[in-house]
């Protein structure tokens, strides 16, 4: 493939389609070992698991890596094709439909691996209401259940709870900012140092959705034009962090996920450091938090500099920076923080 086939190819055309070809490679493997937890380019390791799996009685593990061998080879031939295809008709770029294919599948994970506020309502249904449903069907424990499985069904309209619940929440709006505030001079010079000593790192202030026709939750629910590629401004990343304030309570994997999700993502699952998360909160959207008589996860802040001077673990160089400022620039921030 770095032979030359024209006067524009040359050492340096080779190393970077080289560089190229290597990103690409390593995002695949990548992705792979996120979904499967195996490295899906590792042809030889896939066929001496599927030998493996099947001597200790694991068909399912057998099976995963089958899947992945025969899915690469399928990839490989593909690929040859439309290179040798390309070829024979002297197209100007006889790699390019091949590059492209790949590049919009690897795209296509990128996008597809999405949560949404369906899939939240379907493990808050579970896990912290013990209701089963379609995205969550299994029960933890089988204990005292007489009920059939999932418990949450559709209703005449078609509709489950959890579709429900989760319109009711798309339905809900953030509280304006209070234009007035915002537009004062302090309050835009706190905006700057927000950003500066580096509370916008977790607190991002714009976020923007999948496009409309989008598929996630497995394919169950398709982003609709009113909700897609929306521009919103939450000033938080909806991520997990360490910031010390956690409650130390570690989440049960097989209880969280329920026994079918988990076993289909026990490989994942296993190369996962869930101890880290025993600490780790959610980065709570800032808008409207002027609204808010208590702060933090826990309500025990006050005030907005209680709340920000509490801040520790990944965001103790922030709340550094922020003690460092002058009492009229800490000010600025809290007069920002008013304004949201």
């Amino acid at each position: 493939m770095f032979s030359h086939e024209g006067p524009a190819r040359n050492a340096r055309s080779n190393s970077v389609l080289a560089g190229y070809l290597a990103f690409v490679a390593g995002f695949a493997n990548a992705a792979g070992f996120v979904l499967f937890g195996a490295f899906t380019s590792h042809v030889t390791g896939n066929v001496a698991r599927v030998s493996a799996s099947v001597a200790r009685g694991d068909i399912k593990g057998a099976e995963q890596a089958g899947v992945l061998v025969a899915v690469f080879l399928l990839g490989a031939v593909t690929a040859s094709l439309l290179v040798e295809t390309n070829l024979f008709r002297r197209t100007s770029s006889a790699y390019g439909a091949a590059l492209l294919v790949q590049g919009g599948l690897l795209s296509a994970f990128v996008v597809t691996d999405a949560a949404s506020l369906l899939s939240f309502a379907g493990d808050a249904y579970l896990n912290e209401m013990g209701i089963t449903n379609r995205l969550q069907p299994d029960e933890v424990t089988k204990l005292c259940n007489t009920v059939s499985e999932p418990n949450d069904t559709p209703g005449a309209d078609g509709l489950s709870d959890i579709d429900h619940f989760a319109r009711f929440i798309r339905a809900t709006k953030a509280p304006a900012r209070d234009s007035q505030l915002a537009s004062s001079a302090l309050a835009m010079k706190g905006n700057a140092l927000f950003v500066k000593i580096g509370c916008a790192t977790c607190h991002v202030e714009t976020l923007t959705t999948a496009p409309a026709g989008t598929k996630i939750d497995g394919g169950t629910f398709t982003i609709p034009a009113a909700l897609g590629s929306v521009t919103f401004h939450p000033y938080a990343d909806f991520l997990m962090h360490d910031v010390g304030t956690g409650d130390g309570i570690l989440q049960a994997t097989r209880e969280h996920y329920g026994k079918k999700v988990f076993q289909m993502m026990s490989a994942y699952l296993a190369k996962q450091d869930f101890e880290s998360s025993r600490n780790k909160i959610r980065t709570a959207p800032l808008w409207g938090v002027r609204l808010r008589p208590r702060l933090m996860h826990d309500g025990a802040s006050l005030t907005f500099h209680d709340a920000i001077v509490r801040h520790a673990g990944e965001a103790a160089h922030v709340t550094q920076q922020f003690e460092k400022l002058k009492p009229d620039d800490q000010e600025a921030i809290i007069q920002f923080l008013k304004s949201l």
